[in-house]
């Protein structure tokens, strides 16, 4: 029997001692039921993110807005689903360190050593690819609003 709780996988049949050792590792939970305030529950449970950093490429509430009314003149690429799971692991930052689709630099070094220009380990390209005439219709480092099927803007590549 497997039973998820408190972001802990536990498997029916442990030996006490293994049950022990994972709730003494628990954090200190309040009257509430959440972590007491000075517990860090990141490092007691969770590995560091690749490069040692966590990127959360995820705009404030503010900066959101300030983008979609910018976005309104920018040309707009509406993702395939691959695009789609790839700008969520970025955002999220499941793809860390990565901060947005892969420059030259990096997709050259990825395909070339498996390497970003800084010389970190990525084996795959993440790049948002887009037709021949859309690359011409814009230039080098120009803004473009990255939208679902819907149309909705999902995030600005800017």
């Amino acid at each position: 029997m497997v039973l998820i709780g408190t972001g802990l996988l536990m498997v029916r049949g442990w030996s006490t001692a293994v049950t022990r050792s994972l709730e003494a590792s628990r954090p200190a939970l309040d009257s509430t039921g959440l972590p007491k305030a000075n517990e860090n529950i990141v490092q007691n449970h969770l590995n560091l993110p690749y490069g040692g950093e966590l990127v959360n490429l995820v705009a404030t509430p503010e900066r959101a807005s300030e983008l979609h009314v910018k976005s309104r003149d920018w040309p707009s690429w509406e993702l395939t689903d691959r695009q789609l799971c790839n700008l969520e692991l970025l955002l999220n930052g499941g793809f860390s360190p990565l901060r947005g689709f892969m420059s030259r630099a990096n997709y050259e070094g990825t395909c070339s050593t498996m390497r970003l220009a800084d010389g970190a380990l990525w084996p795959v390209p993440i790049v948002l690819d887009v037709s021949e005439k859309f690359a011409r219709s814009i230039g080098p480092g120009s803004a473009v609003a990255l939208r679902d099927p819907e149309g909705a803007m999902l995030a600005a590549s800017c």
